[in-house]
């Protein structure tokens, strides 16, 4: 991990470790082979959410994606993460670069079928919720789910812990509504922009977790993708319950959108 100084250009140790620091705005996404999908909405999802913050210029925001941009590796798999952190000493906030090696692909996922009431604290921005997040993402885990799912009081699906849903409903692509107050998912959109190319109608509604379980169900991020439900966890423990799904359709899918990824800017 690296720190950015914007006066002086150049990069410098973080004053704190990752585990001491609070977040007002990070990112991610896929890099691969030197290849990633949707930078530019990635770019800008991130300096939406450090405008929001008001701790620094935008020409330094831009200046600092641009070099952290120039120094990730063109060979290898990898996830790297920019920041925009707290720590004791950088009240303000520090501008960071987390260069993550990426795990391997999954394409399939088992999922924790009871929801967690969805207590973020800013949805629409990834980087607040982060502890409370990754500590869900550990129980669950321990249970051997790779995912559980955000509910809010009337019991709709919100979002996963890292993901965002989607699901059919036959030949219909079902997301959530417009107004859904959730992080504006680079996958998601992406996912939505092949659709009508592919001649796919997507319809919008608030599922509940019966709805999901129901239905071929996928959850999208950057790091993954697309990864299908396969299995419903309903009890720590306990043999997953199957789920449904179209024969072939989430791989199709799948390298539709990884045909997407460009060669990072030099």
């Amino acid at each position: 991990m690296r720190a950015w100084n914007p006066q002086t250009g150049r990069w410098q140790t973080p004053s704190s470790e990752p585990q001491d620091s609070a977040y007002l705005a990070v990112d991610s996404w896929l890099v691969d082979e030197g290849r990633v999908r949707g930078l530019d909405r990635h770019r800008a999802r991130f300096t939406q959410a450090v405008d929001l913050a008001q701790t620094h210029d935008p020409i330094d925001v831009q200046r600092f994606l641009d070099v952290a941009l120039a120094a990730l590796p063109r060979a290898g798999r990898w996830f790297p993460r920019v920041e925009l952190s707290q720590g004791p000493v950088s009240a303000a906030g520090e501008l960071r670069l987390w260069l993550r090696r990426a795990p391997a692909p999954q394409h399939e996922v088992v999922v924790f079928a009871h929801p967690y009431p969805d207590r973020r604290r800013a949805p629409h921005v990834k980087g607040p919720d982060l502890p409370r997040q990754l500590a869900l993402r550990a129980t669950v885990e321990a249970w051997d789910a790779g995912e559980a799912l955000l509910a809010s009081p009337d019991g709709t699906v919100s979002e996963g812990i890292w993901t965002s849903p989607l699901w059919w409903d036959g030949d219909l692509l079902c997301l959530l509504p417009r107004s859904a107050n959730v992080l504006d998912s680079v996958t998601r959109a992406l996912i939505l922009e092949l659709a009508p190319q592919l001649g796919v109608q997507v319809g919008r509604e608030a599922p509940s977790v019966a709805r999901l379980r129901d239905s071929e169900t996928w959850l999208v991020s950057a790091l993954h993708g697309i990864q299908l439900v396969t299995g419903w966890l309903i009890s720590p423990g306990a043999a997953p319950e199957p789920a449904p799904a179209a024969p072939g359709r989430a791989a199709a899918w799948q390298a539709r959108l990884e045909a997407l990824a460009v060669p990072l800017p030099r």
